[in-house]
């Protein structure tokens, strides 16, 4: 007859013993899961520490965006760029003269819908981003910003 695959060595019933590849495999795959975290906390870990500060983009590639954002007419968003990426040099002040003023005439407008809308003590806010927007329509540097600027101004006056 065959032999009995349940049955040891000595004929007994040896129903406790797993076959030696499943211990194997039970062994290695819980060290084999423990490497796989590890290593993947490791470059994650490393990959953080890598990134941090590398927000980076090129002059080139920020000039095409802002440009882009400033032809649609997102100013906000433009500024969010600006402070973002720290493009603080001069060929970024055209831009950043641009996000001020709507920055400026947005303020504006927030603060006298907060007057509208009952709150009493905004009158020194309203006068001081009004007087701000006429100042940026009058001291513009940018002639490709002044018709916008001076059409902030026309709305308050």
């Amino acid at each position: 007859m065959g032999e009995n695959r349940f049955l040891g060595k000595y004929n007994r019933k040896n129903v406790e013993k797993k076959p030696t590849i499943i211990k194997f495999l039970l062994k290695s795959g819980s060290i084999l899961a423990i490497l796989i975290v590890l290593y993947t906390l490791g470059i994650s870990t490393v990959a953080v520490i890598v990134d941090i500060g590398t927000a980076d983009i090129s002059d080139k590639d920020a000039i095409r965006y802002l440009d882009s954002k400033y032809y649609e007419a997102e100013y906000g968003d433009m500024r969010s760029v600006l402070q973002l990426y720290d493009l603080y040099d001069a060929k970024y002040d055209i831009y950043w003269e641009m996000a001020d003023g709507y920055m400026d005439f947005i303020q504006y407008n927030q603060w006298k819908s907060a007057k509208e809308e009952g709150l009493t003590e905004c009158e020194d806010k309203i006068e001081y981003y009004r007087q701000k927007v006429m100042a940026n329509a009058e001291n513009c540097q940018f002639v490709k910003n002044k018709d916008k600027l001076l059409g902030y101004a026309e709305q308050i006056k």
